[in-house]
């Protein structure tokens, strides 16, 4: 299920809304990334299976696409995603894919990460 990306930040800021935070953080990146990236609820992930309602996403809700404001770590993971879909021969000209934003918090070891 690799989808532009659009979906996994529609869901982010949805997830950041039902928190009440007026900033999408890195987290509710990842978390929308992987519900956008589920089916039924289940991200798989190479030997991965990720339940997102687990980890707080309502798997059948639908996004909210609204203008907010992103944290400044959630910036560095989308402009380092957008570097990581540069790279993909497969994605020239190509809008950003969930998997490019996924791959972004491959090297992190914080926050959801870490839960992961």
């Amino acid at each position: 299920m690799n989808a532009n990306a659009s979906t996994a930040l529609a869901h982010a800021i949805t997830l950041a809304k039902r928190r009440g935070a007026e900033e999408v953080s890195a987290d509710d990146l990842l978390l929308g990334g992987l519900q956008a990236w589920s089916r039924f609820g289940i991200a798989k992930i190479g030997p991965w299976e990720i339940d997102v309602e687990a980890l707080g996403a309502n798997w059948m809700e639908q996004p909210e696409k609204a203008k907010v404001a992103y944290s400044q770590d959630a910036v560095d993971v989308m402009d380092l995603a957008a570097k990581i879909a540069r790279t993909d021969p497969k994605a020239v000209g190509a809008p950003l894919l969930t998997g490019h934003l996924l791959a972004a918090f491959a090297g992190r070891s914080d926050g959801l990460m870490d839960r992961i």
